[in-house]
């Protein structure tokens, strides 16, 4: 087992440092355990780090999920652009893949969508993007609820997206304003 942590450079770090030390001999008293090992780690902007991570995915037959960074590269695809901040669907995951797979067969041009726990939004702009007329978002994080926006609006189609903080119960009690559509996706947990 390895345990590790970051701790702030700043005037307590070696009183941390040393309460560690501290603790790590009171544990070994009951069993062994190595050394800590403290190395100073070089300073770096972990918001923006991730993204050399996040590359373009081909998806099913039609789809190229682009990070919001990098320009179109294959003009056979619909390109959907994603920049996911702290919201789930990057299309990365294999659940929102099948999603967007099962939605190329199933979106009619004209069709309404509604997208459950939208997230970053990506299967509503992908409808969209396949022909569908509208697409109503709902998820419970009011984060999400931004980025699906911000997304919207990257990909072009913020004109046909509603986004709204919400669940299944809001939309079953009528609380959003619509409550009845041919299509409904939702990858989210059970």
């Amino acid at each position: 087992m390895r345990v590790s942590a970051y701790l702030e450079v700043d005037k307590q770090l070696e009183e941390k440092k040393l309460g560690l030390e501290r603790s790590v001999a009171y544990l070994r008293l009951i069993q062994p355990i190595p050394e800590i090992n403290f190395e100073t780690v070089k300073e770096t902007n972990w918001v923006e780090s991730w993204k050399e991570h996040f590359h373009p995915i081909n998806v099913g037959k039609k789809f190229l999920i682009l990070p919001s960074w990098i320009e179109e590269s294959d003009p056979e695809r619909i390109a959907i652009k994603i920049d996911p901040g702290m919201a789930f669907g990057t299309g990365t995951h294999p659940t929102t893949q099948i999603c967007m797979e099962l939605m190329e067969t199933q979106i009619e041009k004209g069709l309404d969508v509604f997208d459950i726990g939208c997230g970053s939004g990506i299967l509503s702009i992908s409808a969209l993007k396949l022909g569908a007329k509208q697409a109503f978002g709902v998820d419970i994080d009011e984060k999400s609820i931004e980025n699906a926006d911000k997304n919207a609006i990257l990909n072009q189609v913020e004109e046909r997206t509603f986004f709204s903080q919400g669940s299944v119960e809001d939309i079953k009690n009528d609380q959003l304003p619509i409550s009845q559509v041919p299509v409904l996706v939702a990858n989210i947990l059970a």
